[in-house]
């Protein structure tokens, strides 16, 4: 299979690079990118879009405005570019230079700094030093490279006066403003926009097209999308920048307890106990307020002393069966999410009991994960999980089962791209294919995992993402939208602990119980 060929078949959804690509995690040197080359790929990708469209160069004055940040070390990029050509170039500088938050852009403000003649610079930390920017005219080509994707509520002195400058000076004076990856003030993401924002005449993004910018004339004018060195790996692969993507929620300082995540665990039968306990305990080892565990009632005692951390309610009868539907049903209205399926076994009435349950649960709202025996009861009853509010865990036997296609046909990543493509035509859930390579895919998105070892096909490792996967929908599925990146932050962080766990026991000698116990060591470092 051509894999650059199949991806394309998708619309990724490309977000706050400078923070959240695959290619900018601590691994990103794997692919021979670092954040100072994309850094200078970028400025030179907006000082060449420049000078095609706004040449001749010679002829005219450039003046970059500059964040404090990554945008604005692109900036200075565009600047340092430009200068050999352009009649003249000035850097005004927002902010003070000793705050420069990246190294990239702290290292271009040194080099642009050690240019003196061929670059002006000027600080402005006050907005009444905009009214000394006297020399913008017909021949001025000004570059926003104020805040870039980073924007979070209003937009703040002195940069909100120096944006509506800005503005006046390009409808008076009928000059250019070329920004930088995005007009500032302007969300990606979705296109809104904050209390103030740049107009442009023309916008330069890097890589792919970004959700936010497209059909917003007004304020992109045309938009150019330049690559700047990020391998096709970097949109493919699941890595720490998706995880980083779903902790962009922080919980409130006032916050009280049931704030921060309630979830449901639906599990265990006569024969099994232990599954349901180890992703309830998964869950409550991932960050969420509340976890209960829903448990036929012989094994409640087990469940009990598992953890004190966990609410247990003892379901009546040896296999969950419809009679239990009524306490089901409450629990599922208490939750935020339910996982469903763990341990349950196949029996018929125990079958209908999950259909029915997570029925009830996508019908009141709930995001859903379901796991192990759940994805046997649904299979015939695929309606049920068109939402994309849910999330499926099946390794490719029980995909086998769910979508009916032949276990001989997903032998293959190439056939299980395909039967996961085609059985994604068909519901809007997510599928989180588990095998030696793990595949995320909706309608609209498509990823895979690397991060695992052959250590986790011990038992309970699926239990334990499930877990997870419930804990982190929970607390970070706040949209639809984010349900996808929930289920990629949810395959790397699994596949992170085993790795782990795996190095602390010096080989494949591991548990699912040993993964438990270090869900909070790799969720730290996330969590910052």
């Amino acid at each position: 299979m051509d894999l650059h060929a199949f991806m394309q078949k998708f619309h990724p959804q490309v977000t706050m690079i400078a923070d959240d690509m695959y290619v900018l995690d601590e691994d990103s040197e794997d692919l021979g990118i670092t954040k100072d080359k994309l850094m200078e790929n970028a400025g030179a990708a907006v000082a060449n879009d420049i000078a095609k469209h706004f040449g001749p160069i010679g002829q005219k004055s450039v003046r970059v405005f500059c964040g404090l940040g990554n945008n604005g070390g692109d900036g200075l990029v565009v600047a340092r570019h430009l200068a050999r050509e352009a009649r003249s170039v000035t850097i005004y500088l927002l902010g003070d230079p000793g705050q420069i938050t990246t190294p990239e852009a702290a290292s271009n403000w040194s080099i642009v700094a050690r240019q003196p003649y061929s670059i002006q610079t000027q600080v402005i930390k006050d907005s009444s030093q905009l009214s000394s920017i006297k020399d913008i005219d017909k021949d001025t080509i000004i570059v926003d490279a104020l805040l870039g994707a980073g924007i979070k509520g209003d937009v703040r002195e002195p940069v909100a006066s120096c944006i509506r400058m800005i503005n006046t000076a390009s409808e008076t004076r009928g000059c250019p403003v070329i920004a930088v990856d995005v007009p500032s003030g302007c969300n990606m993401d979705d296109g809104t926009v904050a209390n103030v924002h740049i107009k442009a005449t023309r916008t330069v993004t890097f890589h792919l097209p970004k959700q936010g910018l497209v059909n917003k004339p007004d304020i992109t004018g045309p938009v150019d999308v330049f690559p700047i060195g990020i391998p096709p790996e970097a949109d493919w692969l699941v890595g720490k920048g998706d995880v980083k993507l779903a902790f962009k929620k922080r919980r409130d300082a006032r916050s009280v307890k049931g704030m921060n995540g309630k979830v449901l665990v639906i599990g265990g039968s006569k024969q099994y106990s232990g599954a349901p306990i180890l992703s309830a305990l998964a869950a409550s080892r991932s960050g969420v307020d509340l976890v209960n565990l829903c448990i036929p009632e012989i094994h409640s005692i087990v469940a009990r002393s598992a953890s004190p951390d966990l609410i247990v309610t003892p379901l009546e009868g040896q296999n969950i069966t419809e009679k239990n539907r009524q306490e089901l049903e409450s629990r599922v209205q208490w939750a935020d999410t339910v996982l469903i399926g763990p341990g349950m076994g196949r029996e018929p009435e125990t079958a209908r009991a999950i259909v029915a349950a997570c029925d009830f649960a996508v019908k009141s709202g709930k995001k859903l994960v379901i796991d192990a025996d759940g994805l046997k009861a649904i299979s015939s009853s695929l309606a049920t999980i068109d939402s994309p509010n849910v999330i499926i865990t099946p390794h490719a036997g029980e995909f086998s089962i769910v979508s009916g296609t032949s276990t001989d046909m997903l032998k293959t990543l190439d056939n299980r791209l395909d039967a996961a493509y085609d059985f994604t035509r068909k519901t809007r859930c997510q599928l989180i294919m588990k095998g030696p390579e793990d595949i995320v895919m909706n309608r609209d998105r498509c990823k895979i995992n690397l991060v695992h070892t052959p250590a986790m096909t011990v038992g309970g490792t699926g239990d334990v993402l499930a877990g997870l996967a419930a804990a982190l929908a929970s607390l970070y599925g706040i949209s639809t939208d984010r349900m996808f990146t929930v289920a990629c932050a949810a395959i790397h962080v699994n596949g992170l602990i085993g790795n782990l766990v795996e190095r602390q026991k010096g080989g494949p000698f591991i548990t699912a119980s040993m993964m438990i116990d270090n869900i909070g060591t790799i969720l730290s470092k996330f969590a910052k």
